[in-house]
């Protein structure tokens, strides 16, 4: 048996399981090489404190968090194995317990909850780093905490957040996402996706100060107070505040803003959706667009926890604009000649997807 290149005798077979003893700090990827006389077998491994796979999962992550399990002394290593859906549920946590440790969620997506607090607690500690997964259908549900906690100091990177802040106070401590930022902050390839923010008189990122690295942060917002923050990072490139989808869209496609340094080949994390940058874990769990009943007006639904708005919605046909909308089918009434095309086209604005015809 060998572990990264090292022969090594600390290990026991009992005939069915083999049991290996290796120091390695967390995080640390390992190759254990195990040779017989029938073959040689080669397995990489990962040093982990805690895997997240499932709901039930993120409830022992939450417990440990409350019990300080993972300190500046003895930081945790956690990983995501799959993505959470809680279906709609309310996870809680607690503002004043601080993360420290490295949070990387291995491209999943934690789905469809209310949450209170956030999921990294009071705030994310000294060297924490937070990476690779997506936040989607989320209800920030009554208290006014930051979702990432109230000061970033440690590092952020390549996460995707669509969250419906309508329950979010016009008062509180501060911005919907940091309180503020110390200098050892390092923020990068960041999509946050808000909607219904009503705390106008809150900025969109950061309340306070935005010390630290801000690279490649894009923040979606149809209200706040038409701010990132309050006293400007002098640190910060390509990155800025949009008020809606389209406009971020837009920006894509007329290249004035770069997003070349988000992922989207086969093995990365990131994808483009009708113009719109998201996470690749994150579209199955987006907006289910369904007909109602009215001819004028296309509403969508909010089935499950898709925080979804059609703003204005038109049906059209070339010629005829007979419609009507029953159980989800589009009917059409069109006076044509046999073999004759004509064109029935619908369009609505989607907080997600933008504009989409």
């Amino acid at each position: 048996l060998s572990v990264n290149g090292t022969e090594t005798t600390a290990y026991t077979f009992d005939g069915t399981t083999l049991t290996a003893t290796a120091g390695a700090p967390l995080g640390e990827n390992m190759t254990v090489v195990i040779e017989t006389e029938q073959e040689i077998l080669t397995t990489k491994l990962t040093i982990v404190s805690f895997n997240i796979k499932g709901v039930e999962d993120m409830e022992e992550y939450k417990t440990n968090l409350l019990n300080n399990v993972w300190t500046a002394n003895t930081p945790g290593y956690i990983i995501m194995t799959g993505d959470v859906d809680f279906d709609g549920a309310t996870y809680q946590t607690d503002w004043n317990k601080d993360f420290y440790g490295h949070f990387n969620g291995r491209g999943h997506a934690i789905a469809n909850a209310k949450l209170v607090f956030g999921i990294f607690n009071g705030q994310l500690g000294p060297n924490s780093i937070v990476e690779n997964f997506a936040l989607v259908n989320i209800t920030r549900y009554v208290a006014d905490e930051p979702l990432f906690g109230r000061w970033l100091q440690g590092t952020i990177r390549n996460v995707y957040i669509s969250d419906d802040i309508s329950d979010w106070p016009t008062v509180g401590v501060g911005s919907p996402y940091f309180y503020g930022a110390t200098p050892t902050a390092n923020a990068s390839n960041l999509v946050i996706n808000t909607y219904n923010s009503k705390a106008t008189e809150k900025p969109a990122l950061i309340m306070d100060g935005a010390d630290g690295s801000w690279r490649n942060v894009h923040v979606i917002s149809d209200g706040c107070n038409g701010k990132l923050w309050n006293y400007a990072s002098n640190n910060a490139t390509n990155t800025a505040l949009y008020n809606s989808v389209d406009e971020f869209k837009g920006a894509i496609a007329n290249e004035t803003v770069d997003v070349s340094d988000f992922d989207t080949s086969e093995s990365g994390y990131w994808t483009k959706v009708n113009g719109m940058l998201v996470f690749k874990s994150a579209v199955q769990y987006m907006e289910k667009v369904e007909f109602t009943d009215s001819v004028d007006e296309i509403q969508a639904s909010k089935s499950a926890m898709f925080a979804v708005n059609a703003t204005s919605a038109t049906w059209s046909v070339s010629g005829n604009d007979k419609v009507s909308v029953e159980n989800g089918f589009v009917s059409v009434g069109a006076t044509a000649s046999a073999g004759e095309t004509f064109t029935v086209s619908a369009t609505y604005v989607s907080k997600v997807w933008g504009t989409v015809t």
